[in-house]
């Protein structure tokens, strides 16, 4: 009954997910906002649209939209009984009476099991706290569909890269400026093999892919995610020195979760809402592999070690 079109229409009707869903949804005749302050201003629309019934017949279109019944006609299941009657009667408004109980329903959203994508979660989710809350009497106004889909997401675990932990290191007993160096070049090495594929860098992939809905232009992600995932084992093999530890620890940690964010990130088309969950991952993460670089690049500096034009290391860190 309700499927991926159905839940991301509720979403937008209560101005919720605006920086993640709110992109991965985005018209192909409208840009992308990027800038989550410009989303707010969405607010007062998004309730209007929450409260407008267009054939009257006492549920909202949003409502509509989510039993999958048609906001032009009051009675759509053609049982003699208006669409909002039949919800507070405890029946489906999409199932012609008399056998239309809404119990046995939702029983059978609930069987789905671990198959169902995060966007079927979060359907389920959404659309069972709704009912309840409509069985009960509740008005289901904006405030009230906040705080159905709050309880919903945080049922929701981002499915991310892996976590490394130090016992799963290769950790050098060497010390010294020729052990560093060595290490350098051993990283600089690993992105000249591996470094990111000739490709438009990963927004500009989602943009494109979103704004022209065109799927196919979303396998230029999966050239990303692979070179990711050949840095992240490789850097995962490499020996690092015991002084370098903490730091390597970081940076690998923060190339398995950008690669694992843009790898979630490719289902906008099959599960957005999971590949909304990869976006904000990403904007994370992003800023996290950038800091370790940096972080990388002084310890380097610290200990008086340069790249020239001839080593592998040049290629990451540059000269001092």
């Amino acid at each position: 009954m309700l499927n991926k079109k159905t839940l991301l229409a509720f979403l937008a009707c209560v101005a919720l997910f605006a920086l993640s869903i709110g992109i991965l949804r985005a018209p192909k005749e409208e840009s992308l906002n990027l800038n989550p302050e410009r989303s707010s201003g969405n607010t007062t629309v998004a309730a209007e649209a929450l409260m407008k019934d267009s054939d009257r017949d006492g549920l909202k279109d949003w409502e509509e939209d989510l039993w999958g019944t048609n906001l032009e006609n009051a009675d759509s299941d053609g049982d003699g009984t208006p669409d909002g009657e039949e919800v507070r009667k405890n029946r489906n408004p999409s199932i012609p009476g008399p056998d239309d109980s809404l119990s046995s329903e939702i029983t059978k959203q609930n069987e789905d099991g671990d198959t169902r994508t995060f966007t079927d979660r979060l359907a389920q989710d959404v659309f069972g706290n709704y009912v309840t809350l409509k069985q009960s009497g509740v008005t289901v106004d904006p405030n009230t569909s906040a705080t159905i889909f709050s309880a919903a997401l945080k049922n929701i675990s981002y499915p991310g890269g892996k976590d490394y932990a130090e016992s799963e290191l290769i950790i050098s007993n060497e010390t010294g400026v020729v052990a560093s160096k060595r290490y350098g070049n051993t990283l600089g090495a690993a992105v000249r093999n591996y470094g990111m594929a000739d490709t438009p860098d990963e927004l500009t992939i989602l943009y494109n892919a979103l704004t022209t809905n065109d799927e196919k232009k979303m396998n230029d992600l999966s050239l990303i995610v692979e070179s990711y995932q050949a840095l992240e084992k490789a850097f995962a093999a490499t020996a690092v020195p015991r002084d370098a530890v903490s730091i390597h620890l970081k940076f690998l940690n923060a190339i398995s979760h950008v690669g694992g964010a843009i790898d979630v990130m490719r289902l906008a088309f099959k599960d957005p809402v999971a590949a909304s969950l990869g976006f904000n991952e990403y904007q994370t993460s992003a800023v996290e592999l950038s800091n370790a670089g940096e972080t990388l690049d002084r310890y380097f500096i610290s200990r008086g070690i340069s790249f020239s034009a001839a080593d592998d290391g040049r290629v990451l860190f540059g000269t001092p």
